[in-house]
């Protein structure tokens, strides 16, 4: 009768300890995907930051011979880079508006609005300085409150505030 309930043991601790791995097991798959997702919303929101910044800056760099001012749309900052296309002048126009980073192309004169243009990523800020000449600081402030920051160097155009 020992043996049986020996028996009985054994198999209740085997199965116990069974158990229990399996309760680990999934304990640590969700711990790591809780992990993954975190991670992967960081790099996405990083990734977004990156972009828009790195956006402005080749678009600042491919004003060749053009010029470069800061103006506002809605009481935000805008920059505004003037180009000849043939013979005729536009303005592109990079501004956040409505959440959005946005870029429109018009003639002079052109009333922009925050809903104009193209929306190229989302962006909560967009604050434009120029801090010394020929250099052009952008600051930005991305949908989830991350900051960024760059400075730009336009030295082959001109720039008006």
């Amino acid at each position: 009768m020992e043996t049986k309930r020996r028996h009985t043991s054994d198999l209740l601790f085997g199965l116990g300890l069974f158990c229990l791995f399996v309760i680990t097991s999934l304990l640590l798959v969700l711990l790591g995907s809780r992990v993954y997702q975190n991670v992967n919303t960081q790099m996405d929101r990083n990734y977004d930051l990156r972009t828009s910044l790195v956006y402005i800056t080749q678009k600042v760099r491919q004003c060749e011979g053009g010029e470069l001012r800061l103006d506002a749309v809605a009481g935000q900052d805008a920059l505004v880079l003037t180009s000849v296309e043939g013979a005729v002048l536009y303005e592109t126009w990079i501004f956040c508006g409505n959440g959005q980073l946005r870029e429109v192309t018009v003639q002079p004169g052109t009333a922009v609005n925050p809903t104009d243009g193209q929306q190229i990523m989302e962006l909560d800020t967009l604050q434009l300085q120029l801090t010394a000449p020929g250099l052009l600081r952008v600051s930005i402030t991305g949908a989830y409150g991350h900051q960024g920051a760059t400075s730009v160097c336009f030295a082959r155009g001109e720039a008006a505030v």
